[in-house]
């Protein structure tokens, strides 16, 4: 029974040795290409006053007291609409998540997330000039960054709610 009992743990211990071995020769995985968005030309007034107006629309249907800015390709103030009774300090909130928006190439809600899983998302905090909430998001016209929109005034998902839909007013003809 011994001799059974060992030749059936060689047998196990080889079929481990093999998988192990099997497991280290795998092909390696390349890192996938970050696709990088191209700057366009900066939006112009009407194409922010459309932006504007669909995001505005949705804070007054949900009766949401924001600020929203609209900034072009170059990181500078098109557009900046406070409805009324909007907290002062979301003026300069607003501008710095559309200012994210644009120099990092993403929604604030990427930089919100790697806060949240902690560890090496962390490092966000040492980016200059972000600002890790939702709420601002590029425009894009052409697979272009014509500009960004930043929204803050109410919870961070509502702010998001009226910067999504400032972007799909772009979008609109």
């Amino acid at each position: 029974m011994k001799t059974k009992i060992t030749a059936a743990f060689a047998a196990l211990c080889v079929i481990g040795i093999t998988n192990i071995s099997h497991a280290q020769q795998t092909t390696p995985v390349a890192p996938a290409q970050q696709v990088v968005t191209p700057y366009g030309p900066p939006l112009d007034l009407e194409t922010a006053r459309r932006v504007i107006a669909g995001a505005e629309a949705e804070a007054t249907k949900n009766g949401w007291p924001v600020s929203i800015s609209v900034i072009d390709s170059t990181g500078h103030l098109v557009l900046l609409e406070k409805l009324d009774n909007t907290q002062y300090g979301s003026i300069e909130v607003s501008t710095q998540k559309a200012v994210t928006a644009i120099n990092y190439r993403r929604p604030g809600k990427a930089f919100q997330d790697a806060v949240a899983a902690g560890g090496v998302g962390l490092r966000i905090l040492t980016l200059p000039g972000v600002s890790a909430y939702e709420g601002g998001y590029p425009l894009l016209v052409n697979g272009k960054i014509v500009g960004a929109i930043g929204v803050s005034g109410v919870l961070p998902p509502q702010d998001d709610q009226v910067a999504r839909v400032g972007v799909e007013a772009l979008k609109a003809p």
